[in-house]
């Protein structure tokens, strides 16, 4: 009688799934390098030296539309395929072999980026075996300090082409959240947790029932928006210091979109925060009896904006770009999250061919975009009753991008008397103070 097949161990087809998907993420990265060198063929130029000019980010435009990723993700992962092809490529062979994740790889060509020819070489000899062996947070840390014992005496230079590139966003989450990520140095990022940290702490004194990590949010909150917080003193005693001057609150400015009915009470439809995502009824009707102004902006022309202005004036006209505003939500190009009120206004048919300033040729680009449609040879046409635009990149592919809000449709409805109600149009406090919540 034949022995029965022992069943297949899913551990190990756990493993041999994984180490398939890290030899595919290694085949990516040489088909990455593969467009940028003949991008450099067919133009005859060097990307690394091209990157910050105009022809460097239609190159990395066309790599992020085609993959649906922000565009200095398409930088990095351009420049990263190039360093691990050419300059540590056994990193890329172990990859390749499925020893190390895709994670760890980068994380070893981002550390080898600044150093020399020779400091890389160092670097991927040192660094290999624990990028077999360590999580991408541990690794990075081993990684870090070992490219410090390279070249010592060059972290100071490091350090101050790091500290150029500091910035702060926003990443939106679900139910209303969000998360607050700030790129700063080392030092202050280890200060504010501290002080964080030791406000918290203050507040249990006082019986609070919000577990640590909620009070250390809401120490952080209070601390950016909220002038009366009563803050620890600068030597470390035990009393309190007292609050600021300044007025509870920095009354920031944000676009709020709510349907009619909601703000009513009789809908629970959600409200909009600007271009960050929706936010629930109870919030968005505690905004809204915040704000002191509210700009209507319903599914009709019946609003009083002028949408037109022919070939009259080629300067958008204040009432006419707060409608784009809300239109557009961000930049327009695909892939862009820059807020519109941080954007140009843009003639998708330039005024110089006879294009006229009205919504349906007009679209919000950030300066970097605009520069692109105007330099280089990606092109975009706008659909002006959807308002939907058309990108063509210089390898002729296409990409549309739809505004945040519809606009009006083109045929108004008959004006209503003063004694009809009002439809379930939208409300928006754009531009409205809103005091923190």
């Amino acid at each position: 009688m034949a022995a029965r097949p022992e069943p297949d161990d899913p551990l190990e087809e756990l493993l041999a799934a994984e180490r398939a998907l890290r030899t595919r993420a290694a085949a990516r990265l040489r088909r990455i390098d593969d467009v940028r060198r003949r991008w450099e063929t067919d133009r005859g130029a060097n990307w690394s030296l091209s990157r910050q000019n105009l022809q460097g980010r239609a190159l990395r435009a066309e790599v992020a539309t085609l993959l649906t990723i922000p565009e200095p993700t398409a930088e990095a992962l351009l420049a990263r395929a190039e360093l691990l092809v050419h300059d540590v490529p056994t990193t890329l062979a172990r990859l390749e072999e499925g020893r190390l994740t895709e994670r760890n790889a980068m994380l070893l060509a981002e550390a080898a980026a600044p150093l020399d020819p020779e400091g890389r070489t160092v670097l991927e000899a040192r660094a290999l075996p624990y990028a077999e062996s360590l999580t991408a947070t541990k690794f990075a840390r081993k990684v870090a300090v070992l490219r410090e014992l390279i070249r010592p005496s060059e972290a100071t230079r490091r350090h101050r082409e790091a500290f150029a590139q500091r910035e702060i966003r926003i990443e939106p989450d679900r139910d209303g959240m969000a998360w607050v990520h700030a790129h700063i140095r080392l030092a202050s990022a280890a200060g504010i947790d501290d002080y964080v940290d030791r406000i918290a702490r203050l507040d249990a004194l006082d019986g609070d029932e919000r577990s640590h990590t909620q009070r250390r949010a809401d120490a952080f909150v209070d601390l950016l928006l909220d002038g009366g917080v009563l803050l620890p003193s600068g030597d470390g005693k035990a009393e309190l210091r007292e609050p600021t001057k300044r007025p509870r609150g920095i009354v920031p400015t944000v676009n709020l979109t709510v349907p009619a009915l909601t703000v009513a009470g009789t809908s629970d439809e959600p409200g909009t925060l600007g271009t960050l995502g929706p936010i629930d009824p109870e919030t968005a009707r505690e905004l809204v009896g915040c704000a002191p102004g509210l700009y209507r902006v319903l599914t009709d022309p019946g609003t009083g904006v002028m949408l037109q202005y022919g070939r009259e004036r080629y300067r958008v006209p204040k009432q006419l770009r707060r409608y784009l505003q809300l239109r557009d939500g961000t930049c327009r190009f695909p892939g862009c999250n820059r807020q519109a009120v941080r954007c140009d206004v843009d003639h998708c048919d330039s005024w110089e061919n006879l294009g006229e300033t009205e919504a349906g040729n007009l679209a919000h680009l950030c300066r970097g975009h605009h520069r692109l449609k105007h330099g280089t040879d990606w092109a975009v046409k706008q659909d002006p009753g959807a308002a939907v635009l058309t990108w063509t990149s210089p390898e002729g592919r296409n990409y549309g991008t739809e505004p945040a809000m519809a606009p009006p449709t083109a045929s108004p409805p008959p004006r209503r008397g003063p004694s009809q109600p009002a439809d379930d149009g939208e409300w928006a406090a754009g531009g409205a103070e809103i005091p923190p919540f």
